[in-house]
């Protein structure tokens, strides 16, 4: 295996990598230009490309280079050279943060300039930390300690809800600059609670932070290395999965929702024992603690309870006041359903003793009243209507049912044809995927009841598919595919999609981002674990455990 590292100088870094190299005996090209002219053999470059540094304008050749290099098959490492820094570099990524980070309480607060941040600096409220992240994941939560007579001290975060935050950011900032390596500085307004996007580095402080990062980091460095290297070895399904299950530590809160589907769907016994193992977090030890969990969802105050997405932003967010507690209703239902099925636990009493199920039949009866809301909704009201259904029907309170899915069809045809719906195709294809998805209970049960009905459903999201093909999303392709498995339906399009896949695998490790479509509402969900829903789904049309599956689909 030979590995190409493009920098200008051997630094610090360098060196280390080049002595971890060695150690695993695998071959170094350094190399360093100031033209794409002047280097010759492009091809005798190793497939993996470290892209430190180099004297290239990035302006005028970055772009062909990438090209280029991608025609040859290389995978490109921290290709930072990816945007023109056309503004001063700060001012750059805070202008960049801000174009992609559009939520509206999403804690995180940006400065206008430098002056304002120096004002910051000298804050007695203002703390200071880092961020390393690696291959999609956060290796390293730093907090600065100590900055008296130009002595700085770092140590290790240890605050668990500083953690997640910190890391939730990070990973989502480090993928919209799509670097692989990359090092943020945060501030931290203790009196607002508000975090201060800072910068983003892709040359990490390493002399600086050299008590801190270990052996660990390079070993992972160039573990991923030799995986990546493995591309034109293996098929696309085998990256994905062994990617998935020896870096499962790093799927963070998504790891009940992998677990789950693994479980489900191949009826994996090691996925179970994960999901076992997270049962306290994910219900409690007791019914005192399930209690506590339901009741907490209930009285969040956080009202942008409702699931936005870019282009439906300001259309859903009318509708938060009009909802107020759909998703909240919605979490809990998902939790009597999930318990339900995983763990075999019936925790209809609790939910009874919590919510008051007529304002559960107001808010149904309103959203079948109010067919345009459902087209801006879209899996929302469908997993409302459902499960709360399937809660109905647990409780023998099946007169208070009212559901036909025919009509859930027709529904879906009318809806979409709202103009102002600007992301209708993907929304369309979400609201009936999640009918199938329901109707079969998450994957836990046979649909056969209405069969023909979510055919007809299916059939309808391969035609928008076929009609609209890259202004789908990649997560919306492959939650067809599992739902044309659930209803026995062999689809043109399953090849058309795996030739996609293909090409989506991420240049930060082995799982597939959304590359070639025009929506982009996702593009910044491109870390490890915000990429775990669409390999969940791929791993579940597409892999063969041996005809291993739960309900034999």
């Amino acid at each position: 295996m030979k590995i190409t590292i493009v920098s200008s100088q051997i630094d610090f870094f360098t060196d280390q990598l080049i002595k971890y190299f060695n150690f695993y005996t695998l071959e170094v090209y350094l190399v360093n230009f100031s033209f794409i002219s002047e280097v010759k053999e492009y091809n005798n470059w190793g497939n993996i490309i470290i892209w430190k540094s180099s004297s290239i304008d990035m302006k005028n050749q970055s772009n062909i280079l990438y090209k280029y290099l991608k025609y040859l098959n290389k995978t490109v490492i921290n290709l930072s050279l990816y945007d023109k820094l056309t503004k001063s570099e700060l001012s750059f990524q805070q202008d960049k943060v801000n174009d992609y980070y559009w939520k509206t309480d999403n804690n995180l607060l940006l400065f206008n300039n430098k002056l304002e941040y120096n004002k910051l600096k000298i804050n007695k409220n203002i703390k200071s930390y880092k961020v390393i992240c690696l291959w999609g994941i956060v290796f390293y939560l730093i907090e600065k300690i100590s900055n008296d007579l130009w002595v700085v001290v770092y140590q290790i975060l240890n605050d668990k809800i500083l953690q997640k935050k910190l890391s939730e950011l990070s990973l989502e900032i480090s993928s919209i600059f799509n670097l692989n390596l990359s090092e943020i500085d945060y501030l931290y307004d203790i009196k607002i609670n508000k975090f201060i996007f800072w910068s983003i580095k892709s040359i990490i402080s390493y002399e600086l932070l050299s008590d801190i990062i270990t052996d660990i980091f390079y070993i992972k460095i160039i573990d991923n290395y030799i995986e990546l290297s493995k591309r034109n070895k293996n098929n696309t399904i085998e990256l994905v999965y062994n990617y998935y299950n020896s870096n499962y530590m790093y799927l963070w809160l998504k790891k009940f929702h992998y677990s789950s589907r693994i479980f489900l769907w191949f009826n994996d016994k090691t996925q179970f024992d994960y999901i076992l193992s997270l049962k306290t977090n994910f219900i409690g030890k007791n019914k005192n603690e399930t209690e506590n969990i339901i009741k907490n969802i209930l009285l969040e105050k956080n009202n942008n309870n409702i699931n936005f997405n870019k282009n439906e932003y300001k259309l859903r967010n009318s509708l938060k006041e009009k909802y107020p507690m759909i998703s909240k209703y919605n979490s809990v239902l998902f939790k009597f359903i999930f318990t339900k099925v995983i763990y075999k636990k019936n925790i209809s009493n609790i939910l009874l003793k919590n919510l008051n199920i007529y304002d559960l039949l107001k808010y149904r009866d309103n959203l079948y009243e109010s067919p345009q809301d459902l087209a801006i909704l879209s899996t929302i009201w469908i997993n409302f209507i459902y499960s709360l259904n399937y809660f109905l029907s647990v409780i023998k309170q099946t007169d208070l049912i009212i559901f036909d899915p025919k009509i859930l069809l027709e529904l879906g045809l009318t809806s979409y044809k709202n103009k102002e719906v600007k992301n209708k195709y993907n929304l369309q294809i979400y609201y009936y995927t999640h009918c199938v998805i329901n109707e079969s209970l998450f994957y836990s049960r046979k649909i056969v009841k209405n069969k023909k009905v979510y055919l007809d459903m299916i059939k309808e999201c391969e035609l928008i598919i076929s009609n609209n093909y890259f202004d789908i999303n990649l997560d919306n392709k492959l939650e067809f595919l599992v739902c044309t498995k659930i209803i026995w339906y062999n689809s043109i399009l399953s090849k058309i999609i795996y030739a996609e896949c293909n090409k989506s695998l991420s240049s930060s490790g082995n799982y597939l981002v959304d590359t070639i479509n025009s929506n982009h509402f996702k593009k910044n969900k491109n870390s490890f674990a915000d990429s775990e829903h669409r390999n969940v789904l791929f791993l579940m049309y597409f892999l063969d455990l041996g005809n291993r599956y739960m309900l034999k689909w």
